[in-house]
């Protein structure tokens, strides 16, 4: 995989998200592009493994934090 071919679809700054907050904005984010990306990143913090798991969209590990 090269830098080229990630696509960021979105950024959100909050005090705090939990599970149901990041399924939502996965959600959110796959309407707006029309669809449901192939794949999220995941660096591992529970929250957001929380989120994509419910949002049944497949993940990879970031190298970085595995």
């Amino acid at each position: 995989m090269k830098h080229e071919d990630v696509t960021v679809v979105g950024m959100k700054v909050g005090k705090a998200f939990n599970g149901d907050d990041i399924k939502q904005e996965i959600e959110e984010e796959a309407r707006k592009e029309g669809s449901n990306p192939e794949y999220i990143i995941n660096e591992q913090e529970h929250n957001l493994t929380n989120g994509v798991a419910k949002s049944g969209i497949a993940q990879h590990i970031d190298i970085c934090h595995a």
